[in-house]
């Protein structure tokens, strides 16, 4: 009886568009940013392209580990390198705390400054 059991119920397979929501929302999260929008060529081709959202792309290397890529937008006036570092770190708090995936890294590219 010293054995340990172990019994296999199935597997867990989280959809790409889960994560793409969860990084949205942290992004929104943040006041002053926005994700840069979707194409018009996406919108209308929407089924070619990866991503749901625009703004966004993930890559899962073979270690599992997640690449995340933003285009955002920031508010005029705000510090754009405090601002990209905050939402890296949100985006990252956000993903590891919903999701147990390893985070390679996030890139975040600002598009432009809103000037709303």
């Amino acid at each position: 009886m010293g054995k340990d059991v172990r019994i296999d119920i199935g597997s867990i397979h989280i959809d790409r568009e889960v994560i793409e929501e969860i990084i949205d929302t942290a992004v929104k999260d943040i006041d002053g940013v926005r994700l840069k929008p979707k194409t018009i060529v996406q919108k209308i081709f929407g089924f070619l392209y990866k991503s749901k959202s625009g703004g966004i792309d993930l890559q899962l290397d073979n270690d599992q580990q997640l690449s995340i890529a933003l285009d955002i937008y920031i508010r005029f006036g705000d510090n754009l390198a405090k601002t990209a570092e905050k939402v890296q770190n949100h985006v990252k708090l956000s993903v590891e705390k919903a999701v147990d995936v390893k985070i390679k890294d996030i890139n975040v590219t600002v598009q432009g400054v809103d000037r709303r």
